[in-house]
């Protein structure tokens, strides 16, 4: 009998890119699976479990359909088993979470099958490089991203809001940032959720704000700029794997910045 899976779509655009390159991943694998999202009538019983509700910016169920893959709101049912597996997580009782890909086939295989896949999956033991690039690539094609024709710009990615301060980017790193646009004859441009942080961050430093209409609007600067400075998120991953494999883009990032293996043209 395969092996079927559910891979549950939760949290903003970058964190369902990377379930969808695990629902790919599976299925080249040979694994039965589909992604499974919250639909609107049942949000407010999912923040009940103490989760945050991100606006899509992309229709994503026509971006699942380019992979072949069965997409569908959750049951009520199953939002109700998802719920008490998130209270165990919570006391922090053992769960299925977040597993490396071929731990995950292993269990299932050998000792109990778990028809649900719960996850971020943001390296490379939990998705291929493969997987990651054929998102990417569909992106460029569904959004007919292209480079920008000013490759005098370095386009900085700065998260606020709601991002905790430990991993925001620091003072020492934008002025390391400030330092390598002098010394590249750079006009700084600056992509932000949190203008305010921006302005403190930045002091007195010369800078240009994007003035994006929407948050896809930021995502296509982003991705189709040619240098990039990457805060510690994923939407600013999925935008730099986008503008190395759309036009070779030039990314720099903090030492400690958590997805520096998966950034690869392959």
């Amino acid at each position: 009998m395969r092996i079927q899976k559910k891979v549950l779509l939760m949290g903003g655009m970058g964190n369902k890119f990377f379930q969808i390159s695990r629902a790919i991943e599976l299925k080249r694998k040979n694994i039965v699976v589909e992604l499974v999202f919250i639909d609107l009538p049942l949000r407010s019983l999912y923040k009940l479990s103490g989760h945050t509700i991100h606006e899509d910016w992309l229709d994503v169920v026509s971006l699942v359909a380019q992979f072949g893959i069965r997409v569908r709101p959750i049951s009520f049912a199953e939002l109700i088993s998802l719920g008490f597996m998130f209270c165990l997580r919570k006391l922090a009782l053992p769960v299925r979470f977040d597993e490396n890909i071929n731990d995950a086939l292993i269990l299932d295989s050998k000792f109990f099958q778990s028809a649900w896949d719960i996850g971020y999956f943001q390296s490379d033991v939990h998705v291929s490089i493969e997987s990651l690039n054929q998102v990417a690539d569909t992106l460029i094609s569904i959004m007919s991203l292209k480079k920008d024709i000013d490759n005098n710009q370095m386009v900085c990615h700065i998260r606020g809001g709601d991002f905790s301060p430990k991993n925001r980017i620091n003072r020492k790193s934008i002025l390391a940032l400030v330092n390598l646009c002098k010394k590249e004859s750079l006009k700084l441009v600056v992509v932000t959720n949190d203008q305010n942080f921006c302005r403190e961050l930045l002091e007195n430093h010369s800078y240009e704000l994007y003035s994006g209409k929407s948050t896809m609007d930021d995502f296509i600067k982003l991705s189709s700029s040619c240098n990039l400075y990457l805060s510690n998120s994923t939407f600013a991953f999925w935008a730099a794997l986008i503008s190395v494999r759309s036009h070779d883009a030039v990314i720099h990032v903090a030492e400690d910045w958590p997805y520096s293996s998966l950034l690869q043209s392959g």
